[in-house]
């Protein structure tokens, strides 16, 4: 599932919901904030949080890795996900500011584009765990299956514009760089998956290094996610 679709999605569980319930409650002045220099300024809050909570913090990592240890193909395979709060992601976005659509620079972009590939054939697969901390019902996260839409990762890095504040590596879309490219893929590829409507408790896992994602311009008012990362290895023999 994960090879194919670079995606799949975890239905509500309720310890989850508790942990997003207590982190909203604690960190709802930054998510909240007026400003964007007050919504980035989410560090401190989720650190502390998890910091004073550190059982929780363990139960959520174990949850997260037990999720995809039951869809993933292969036994041959250790999953490993952040165990360290300071390095999870706590996002705040607002309907009226959406996100192109890209790809997440990874630690396996130190690889030549190349060796990079959907089969993840080193047993290697990077994975983020996305769970709403508020309703989705503003600012929903967009995907699209572009884990197959290439052979490797080069044809991604044919338009680095470092001017333009694009990433170092990847391609940024256009509509029609998008629209282009996915013709050419087969069934499958490109299809979509939203975020709207998730509700705390529920999870959505995606290769963030193989898919292509972004934030759509919906609605009025904050949406918030917290992520956390993940990895595949194969297991030392």
């Amino acid at each position: 599932l994960l090879h194919q679709n670079g995606w799949f999605w975890q239905a509500p569980d309720e310890s989850i919901e508790k942990v997003m319930k207590s982190l909203r409650e604690s960190c709802f002045e930054f998510l909240n904030g007026a400003s964007l220099s007050e919504r980035y300024s989410w560090k401190s809050c989720l650190v502390s949080h998890f910091e004073s909570r550190p059982s929780t913090a363990t139960a959520l990592v174990n949850k997260l890795k037990q999720y995809i240890e039951q869809v993933l193909s292969s036994s041959d395979l250790d999953v490993e996900c952040s165990d360290d709060p300071s390095q999870w992601v706590l996002f705040s976005r607002e309907g009226s500011d959406p996100q192109n659509m890209h790809y997440d620079t990874v630690a396996m972009e130190q690889l030549q584009c190349s060796e990079i590939t959907p089969a993840a054939g080193n047993g290697t697969m990077y994975i983020r765990a996305w769970m709403p901390v508020t309703d989705i019902n503003v600012a929903p996260l967009l995907l699209a299956n572009t884990t197959n839409l290439y052979g490797d990762a080069c044809p991604r890095r044919e338009s680095f514009h470092p001017e333009q504040n694009q990433s170092a590596s990847w391609k940024i879309f256009s509509r029609d760089d998008f629209l282009t490219d996915c013709a050419m893929g087969e069934y499958g590829v490109c299809s979509w998956f939203h975020t709207l409507g998730m509700i705390p408790g529920e999870i959505l896992f995606f290769r963030n290094g193989m898919l292509i994602h972004g934030t759509g311009s919906w609605g009025h008012g904050v949406r918030s996610s917290l992520s956390v990362d993940c990895i595949t290895k194969k297991q030392k023999s």
